[in-house]
């Protein structure tokens, strides 16, 4: 499982990364020019596409609002910096980190 978590997990966020706060961010940010309200509505539907994941069985309200605080706080360090390269070690980092903890 390990050698899975240090081969994938990389990939699978990056992908993510460049999708929601390459993609996505760019897209909507043409209509919406506030950076709050655009962190949000990436961060929504950030959190919104991961309500399927099994840990919300558990915990619903927590792990729901974890994801959307998660996909805000990552568009919004997108937008300040003008670049993805921290959100995509960030976002690495964290599910690796949960994936060592829970999964192995």
């Amino acid at each position: 499982m390990v050698i899975f978590v240090i081969f994938f997990v990389p990939i699978q966020t990056t992908s993510e990364e460049l999708f929601f706060r390459g993609f996505l961010l760019q897209w909507i940010g043409k209509l919406v020019k506030q950076p709050i309200l655009l962190s949000i509505i990436v961060g929504f539907i950030f959190g919104a596409l991961h309500f399927g994941n099994p840990e919300m069985s558990n915990s619903a309200l927590w792990a729901g609002l974890d994801y959307v605080f998660t996909g805000f706080m990552l568009s919004y360090i997108t937008i300040r910096t003008n670049s993805a390269e921290f959100t995509i070690g960030a976002h690495a980092a964290n599910n690796m980190f949960f994936l060592y903890l829970f999964d192995i």
